[in-house]
C-alpha cells in the first residue's frame, strides 16, 4: 500500500534534449511530443513526470534518457522511446520519472532541447513551492507549472486495520501520536503531490475508496524525534498486519506492517 505515499536566488541550468541520432538499443525516434509535469516524492525528492502525448502499442514503453546532475546544472538527454523487454498487452503512453533529488532553495534556468529546438524557462524552488515557467514550442509541454511543497516537520500517513482493532487505532491517533510529539497540523490546507490536506488533521488521497479494509489518513505537525517515532512503531508492531501503519516525516519512512 504505497502512499507515499520532496533557493537565495541563484541561476543554474537544466538541459533536456531529444536526440534524433545515436538512439540506444531497443529505442526508436518518437516525434509526437512529450507532456511534462513535476511531483514531489514522499522522501522530498523532486521528479520530472514525462509522458508521450500519444498511446503506443504496449502499456509499458519507457522514455530513453541520460540524466546528469551537477552542482549548478541538471542535464536530461531524451534519446527516444525505449521498448520494454516484454510488452504488456494494451495501448498506453511511454513514461519515465527521472529524479532531480533533494533541491535546495534556488532558481534554475531550465533549457530544454527537443527535436533540434531549444527553449529556455525557469524552475524556481522556494520554501513553499516549486514553480516552472516554460514557454513551450519545442515538442515538450508542461501541463502543471506549480506544486506545493510539504512543509518541514509534517508527519503524515495512513493506518489500515482490521475492523475489530478500531479501538487500538483510536488510541494511536488520539493519544499515542500526541504523547510522542504530534500536534495539530499547522501547514496550509492545500493540494500536495500525494494528498489534499484537510481540517481535523486528516487528508484525502487518490486511493480513497479503493481500500479493502477500514483505514484512516492522518496529518500532523511533528515536534518529536526520529527515535520517538521508532519507539512508537515498535510498540504497535505486536499487532502485525491487523494494524498496519505507514507514515513519513522529513524524508524518512516509519511503518509497522509487512508492506506499504
Amino acid at each position: 500500500m504505497r502512499y507515499i505515499i520532496p533557493f537565495l536566488l541563484v541561476s543554474t541550468i537544466a538541459v533536456i534534449s531529444c536526440k534524433k541520432n545515436n538512439l540506444p538499443a531497443q529505442s526508436f525516434q518518437y516525434t509526437g511530443g512529450y507532456n511534462a509535469t513535476i511531483a514531489e516524492s514522499w522522501d522530498g525528492k523532486l521528479r520530472l513526470m514525462l509522458k508521450s502525448n500519444t498511446d503506443l502499442n504496449c502499456m509499458n514503453y519507457g522514455i530513453g534518457h541520460t540524466l546528469t546532475l551537477g552542482a549548478s546544472s541538471i542535464a536530461l538527454d531524451i534519446s527516444g522511446v525505449s521498448a520494454p523487454a516484454t510488452c504488456r498487452t494494451g495501448d498506453g503512453p511511454a513514461t519515465d520519472t527521472p529524479s532531480l533529488g533533494l533541491l535546495g532553495v534556488k532558481a534554475y534556468a531550465l533549457s530544454i532541447n527537443c527535436d533540434g529546438t531549444e527553449v529556455t524557462g525557469t524552475l524556481t524552488v522556494t520554501n513553499n513551492k516549486y514553480t516552472v515557467s516554460y514557454p513551450g514550442g519545442n515538442n515538450v509541454t508542461f501541463t502543471k507549472n506549480d506544486l506545493n511543497r510539504v512543509p518541514d516537520h509534517t508527519l503524515w500517513g495512513t493506518i489500515d486495520y482490521d475492523a475489530s482493532y478500531s479501538k487500538i487505532v483510536d488510541t494511536f491517533l488520539q493519544d499515542s501520536l500526541s504523547f510522542y510529539g504530534a500536534v495539530n497540523f499547522t501547514g496550509p490546507l492545500v493540494t500536495y503531490t500525494d494528498f489534499i490536506a484537510g481540517s481535523g488533521n486528516t487528508f484525502s488521497h487518490w486511493r480513497d475508496g479503493s481500500m479493502p479494509r477500514p483505514y484512516k489518513n492522518f496529518i500532523y505537525t511533528f515536534s518529536g524525534t526520529n527515535s520517538d517515532l521508532t519507539r512508537l512503531m515498535n510498540s504497535y508492531k505486536r499487532y502485525g498486519d491487523n494494524v498496519k501503519i505507514a507514515m513519513t516525516t522529513d524524508h524518512l519512512f516509519f511503518g509497522t506492517g509487512t508492506s506499504w
